[in-house]
């Protein structure tokens, strides 16, 4: 039986794409189709978040695990909608949240080292034979190279991303599923300085639905980078001591003025104009200064009101800035607070909940935990993280 489609051209795009982020290190491979990467483990921690292995088309599994366990890291935040003063508002909290601790525990054998070994694999799922020796011979390549299962991951693509519902793909690509984009879109901002998170989607009272934000917040980040907690960009869960990557300088990235930027992100050229419609309307609201459409294979002129994050057929990832500040003043600080809020939240979930408690000023409610962290400097909370860390 032939299977229809240019294993050769398909690694190299997947190669090309991840190869241009900075903490995606190539490694030579034998594998007869696909191609290995050596990442930190934040980077693996959120790509298993973005792509579980319940996914169609595009799916993560962990290899080496005990008892084959398949391994799901839920979102850093809990979300409770409560009546608020004026009206019913969502309180996205880290402390609602599994904490990373948590998950450590809960799948030690993957947070056993700082780095893991990702497996990009395309492979007939429908085909179970196919499919099966694929993955062994994936396996196999591991092994002979002295790669241990136990510190690697595969991402297994489905070959029918490529004919998928939007008129089919092949060497003329047109789709990558949601997820992927998501994470390279999140990685790239992340490297350039700035705080990024899905915040459940939710980050925006006033509209809700965005993908992805990326948030700077200068003060706060370099005083994290000072005391040796995060780089200069991070995910949310970075802040949790212990889950800090060790191979990039802290310092590298100039942090610039605060900023807060909205990403809507599209699988295909033919849900763009949607996407676009969407973006718009959170943006005027005025709480973010820059939005991106991110969408894969789109042409660079288009759309040229926002920011644009794609990709060519070749895998190569370009960006166009967005050419107008939407942001109003007193909505974007709005929103700086709120993630300020939950930056020091998510510190304090380096520590028991119990002593938390007790260090905070006097509160009856999580909401009212939430609002009265105010009350409390990010200097203080840092030294109480760092004087009495939970590993």
């Amino acid at each position: 039986m032939t299977w229809n489609y240019d294993t050769e051209i398909a690694t190299d795009f997947w190669k090309n794409l991840f190869s241009q982020l900075a903490s995606f290190e190539a490694v030579d491979s034998r594998l007869p189709t696909g191609c290995i990467f050596r990442i930190p483990i934040e980077e693996a921690v959120l790509i298993c978040r973005l792509m579980p292995p319940t996914s169609q088309l595009f799916s993560v599994h962990v290899l080496g695990t005990r008892g084959n366990e398949e391994v799901i890291l839920p979102e850093p935040l809990g979300a409770i909608s409560f009546q608020g003063i004026h009206a019913v508002t969502t309180l996205l909290s880290p402390l609602l949240g599994h904490s990373m601790q948590f998950l450590r525990e809960r799948f030690s054998e993957f947070f056993a080292t700082p780095w893991k070994y990702l497996v990009v694999i395309e492979t007939a799922r429908a085909t179970s034979h196919r499919y099966k020796h694929d993955i062994e011979e994936a396996q196999k390549a591991l092994v002979q190279q002295g790669i241990p299962l136990m510190q690697s991951m595969m991402m297994i693509i489905d070959l029918k991303w490529r004919n998928h519902a939007t008129g089919g793909v092949g060497l003329n690509r047109a789709y990558i599923p949601e997820p992927v984009l998501t994470y390279v879109a999140a990685s790239h901002f992340r490297e350039r300085g700035f705080i990024t998170d899905t915040f459940r989607e939710q980050l925006l009272q006033a509209a809700g639905g965005p993908d992805l934000y990326a948030i700077r917040l200068p003060d706060i980040q370099r005083t994290l980078v000072e005391a040796g907690i995060t780089n200069a960009g991070f995910y949310l869960f970075e802040l949790e001591t212990g889950i800090k990557e060790h191979n990039r300088p802290a310092g590298s990235v100039p942090l610039g003025g605060s900023q807060t930027i909205v990403l809507e992100v599209e699988s295909g050229r033919k849900a763009v104009a949607n996407g676009h419609g969407q973006l718009i309307g959170y943006l005027s609201h005025g709480q973010f200064n820059e939005g991106y459409m991110v969408a894969p294979f789109m042409d660079t002129s288009s759309y040229d009101d926002v920011g644009l994050f794609t990709c060519s057929p070749t895998g190569k990832i370009q960006v166009r800035p967005c050419p107008h500040d939407y942001g109003r003043a007193q909505e974007v600080s709005r929103v700086l607070r709120e993630v300020e809020r939950m930056v020091k939240l998510g510190l304090l979930k380096n520590i028991p909940l119990g002593k938390v408690l007790s260090l905070l000023p006097p509160c009856n409610s999580y909401a009212d935990l939430h609002y009265g962290i105010d009350e409390v400097s990010l200097s203080e909370i840092i030294k109480w993280v760092t004087k009495e860390p939970r590993q």
